[in-house]
């Protein structure tokens, strides 16, 4: 069986309703509230999302 998990810093990837695939990433801390900065990319298909 495959390593489904990722590394460290490598963000998640899902696939979403309309077929495209979502790669969210962690891009630093927000100093002002403390929450983290999360930024979303897009792809047509897991192997462009990878």
């Amino acid at each position: 069986m495959a390593n489904t998990k990722r590394g460290h810093n490598e963000g998640s990837i899902r696939q979403r309703k309309d077929g495209r695939w979502e790669v969210r990433v962690t891009a630093g801390t927000d100093f002002e509230t403390g929450k983290s900065k999360r930024i979303s990319y897009y792809a047509e298909t897991k192997a462009e999302a990878v």
